[in-house]
């Protein structure tokens, strides 16, 4: 009787210790093992002493099947011998084993890129007798993109040969669900492999929002349950500017009406027949020093006699989308060194904050505010405020800075953990740009951890207390929880973790590894691998840790 099968991840390829009664996991690859032989025809049935009957059905036999020696030298990596073989037509690429397995398949899962890069190059897919790049597991549903995420290094080579089988693979088999039910997005999400989740948004955009988008197969939502959970962001409160520093005074109107010296009027506020809803007065010299963007702006711009305010000052728009009690509260800290905030519970007015701060560089006591206070806000609200936030931050739009980085990394999670419903609606193109971006926030936070703050009795200053969250969020929200990402020594890393990230660093990572379909698959070059710490378990807010998505 056959042996029992294990259910290791490889299948009927993985090496076994030999042990007593233990079947030896070579002998699975040699023919007949556990496929019964072709009957013979009514012509050469009868005596099997024939030795004619016996030489015919051999030679049928092993024409499909292969030797003994193929199958050894494909278990051991014997790449010379595959090729003589190949030479002698005694290795092809429709060649199955025992276990219903390619010669391409079982290279792959033994980790012998040189073997399966040789059967890609000497039997191309989509020709006549080319390698079967469809070719599934009998028994676990998995196909070669599955078996290609499973690898327990995933090497630059390894990226190579994905890149190659990706493109000859048909669009309706990236979504093969394994009879585990994970698509291989998921394995590559579930193991933190970053480059292959990249890849596929980049170049099959199509194919990965269908991948996104299936409700019970949501690849985004794997990534979000291993990747380090968005920590609160502490908010160190500013000392005020000394009392004997009375620049604040220099707002107040005097008897005239006017604010003395005032040479910069700011425009704030929804337009209303082309008038703006307020304006305010300030100092130049006081706003630019604090705002390089300001600076810059201010810098250009030309006087203007201001008949109603009775001065004469630079006229600045400030962006429309910024509310007046925001920038109010913009220009006090500007003048007074503390933060006077009435709307840290609305969220669209602490957006409006952050959107100002990221938009004119302001000082980082109100980037810091603007993000802690948001922090608790963003798992009550809808994924729809959590890609608002996304936007602004992402470095496409300008909000890389890395003050921005608590609120950023936030989103992004928040937006794999709903990906699959908050991309339905959206072109796939866009959906896979928006997605490539927070699976590189993701990635970054994975391989450059937030370091701690600093001690506050060093500084001297108050630190808030964390804010509670809720919880649990409402309908149309989804929360994050608290879990603290413990990174390891490299050298106490194994390449065996279960659960690891793979990047590529190069001095243009996204240009030299991602590369795209109208480029030869082999053709970019790579840096190394890193492999990032396992990630503890999720600890989500609420109770059961139930999340909402």
């Amino acid at each position: 009787g056959e042996a029992e099968e294990d259910e290791d991840p490889l299948g009927d390829t993985t090496d076994v210790t030999r042990r007593p009664g233990v079947e030896d996991p070579l002998l699975r690859t040699v023919p007949g093992t556990r496929r019964q032989r072709r009957p013979l025809d009514d012509s050469l049935s009868g005596s099997v002493a024939d030795p004619l009957s016996s030489s015919i059905l051999g030679s049928q036999y092993h024409a499909t099947a292969g030797s003994p020696e193929l199958w050894h030298a494909v278990h051991v990596g014997d790449l010379e011998a595959i090729k003589s073989l190949a030479a002698e037509g005694l290795c092809t690429a429709k060649m199955r084993d025992g276990s219903e397995h390619s010669v391409l398949w079982h290279a792959i899962a033994f980790n012998h890129v040189g073997i399966a890069t040789l059967m890609l190059e000497s039997f191309p897919p989509g020709t006549s007798g080319g390698v079967d790049v469809a070719e599934i597991h009998p028994r676990k549903g998995d196909t070669l993109l599955h078996l290609l995420c499973q690898t327990k290094s995933f090497s630059a080579d390894m990226a190579n040969l994905f890149k190659r089988i990706a493109v000859a693979m048909s669009p309706t088999l990236f979504q093969k669900v394994n009879y585990h039910g994970f698509t291989f997005m998921q394995v590559a999400a579930a193991s933190m492999n970053f480059w292959v989740l990249t890849y596929v948004l980049r170049n099959f955009p199509v194919q990965a929002k269908a991948l996104v988008c299936m409700p019970n197969h949501a690849p985004m939502k794997n990534l979000a349950e291993v990747v380090p959970q968005p920590s609160e962001p502490p908010f160190v409160v500013p000392e005020p500017f000394p009392e004997h520093f009375r620049v604040a005074d220099m707002l107040q109107q005097d008897d005239t009406g006017m604010v003395p010296y005032a040479d910069v009027a700011f425009d704030v506020g929804l337009d209303n027949a082309g008038v703006a809803a307020c304006r305010f007065l300030a100092h130049r010299i006081v706003v630019v020093s604090q705002s390089p963007v300001l600076f810059e702006a201010l810098e250009k711009c030309q006087m203007t006699e201001l008949p109603r305010e009775k001065t004469r000052a630079a006229v600045f728009r400030v962006d429309p989308k910024i509310s007046q009690e925001v920038w109010r509260s913009v220009l006090q800290f500007m003048y007074t060194g503390v933060v006077n905030c009435s709307y840290d519970q609305d969220v669209d007015q602490v957006i409006q904050l952050l959107r100002a701060c990221v938009l004119y560089k302001l000082p980082k006591p109100l980037f810091d505010f603007a993000q802690s206070r948001l922090y608790p806000l963003l798992p009550r609200s809808s994924p729809q405020v959590a890609l608002q936030v996304f936007a602004i931050t992402s470095p496409s739009s300008g909000g890389g800075a890395p003050e921005a980085r608590a609120a950023r990394e936030a989103a992004a999670y928040l937006l794999l953990r709903s990906a699959h419903r908050l991309f339905e609606g959206f072109e796939a193109d866009e959906a896979a740009q928006i997605l490539g971006r927070a699976v590189q926030t993701a990635e970054h936070a994975v391989f450059n951890p937030a370091a701690p703050p600093p001690p506050t009795a060093e500084t001297g200053s108050m630190v808030l207390p964390p804010t509670a969250g809720p919880a649990a969020g409402p309908a149309g929200g989804c929360g994050y929880g608290a879990a603290v990402f413990q990174q390891q020594h490299p050298l106490d890393q194994s390449l065996n973790m279960s659960r690891r990230g793979v990047r590529f660093e190069a001095p243009d990572v996204l240009a030299q590894s991602y590369g795209s379909l109208g480029q030869a698959p082999c053709a970019q070059s790579y840096g190394r691998v890193a492999f990032a710490p396992p990630a503890r378990a999720p600890q989500p807010f609420g109770a059961g840790g139930q999340l909402t998505a």
